[in-house]
């Protein structure tokens, strides 16, 4: 049974870290973000939502890193 099929049946997320190459396509395998439901992208003001099946693509989910603890927050405008 290949991943994806197997994350389904047992209901759990599957992730994988990839580079993207100079024209900032993911540089492994064009399968991979084929396959994929969604991609994210690590931007300077967040993380970018590249492909996102049955949801809106190009947002920007605004976070930022509290060091103290080492996670990732939700950036709140004052």
């Amino acid at each position: 049974m290949a991943g994806k099929q197997m994350a389904k049946k047992f209901g759990v997320p599957v992730l994988s870290a990839s580079q993207l190459n100079g024209m900032g396509e993911v540089r492994e395998s064009k399968a991979l973000e084929q396959d994929a439901d969604t991609l994210l992208f690590i931007a300077d003001d967040g993380v970018k939502i590249g492909k996102m099946r049955n949801g809106q693509r190009d947002a920007i989910i605004r976070l930022f890193l509290h060091g103290d603890v080492q996670k990732f927050l939700t950036y709140q405008t004052q």
